[in-house]
């Protein structure tokens, strides 16, 4: 038993000593501009969420959604990240005084990119 408690405490040890070397994270998600911050060296960033609007008038109605909206974010350099996207959009819109309606649902273009951080 005392091993094993001790174990335990050591491993707390580790973990709290670990946490102290974690970067502050920094997101460019769900705002509508991207953070000035890159991601650390060899590190990876994921950053998932959704979106769902409605638009409402008295002739129509529209909902747009975009599911698992994904940011996956890579540290290649100490000032330069690797960015790769993709969202699940779908979106349906119908006309209140004719049985008229459409849904269309699938996935965005994948996007990738690099960011750089050129200046402190």
């Amino acid at each position: 038993m005392r091993k094993l408690s001790i174990l335990v405490l050591l491993n707390f040890s580790l973990l709290a000593i670990a946490q102290n070397q974690i970067p502050e994270l920094i997101t460019d998600r769900p705002d509508q501009t991207e953070s000035s911050a890159v991601v650390p060296r060899k590190l990876l960033q994921i950053e998932t969420g959704f979106v769902m609007e409605k638009k409402q008038t008295e002739l129509s109605e529209e909902k747009l959604d975009a599911y698992n909206t994904s940011l996956l974010r890579y540290g290649l350099l100490d000032n330069l990240e690797l960015r790769l996207g993709l969202e699940y959009l779908g979106e349906k819109a119908s006309i209140k005084n004719i049985d008229t309606s459409y849904n269309f649902s699938g996935l965005s273009p994948i996007y990738m990119g690099l960011k750089i951080k050129i200046m402190e």
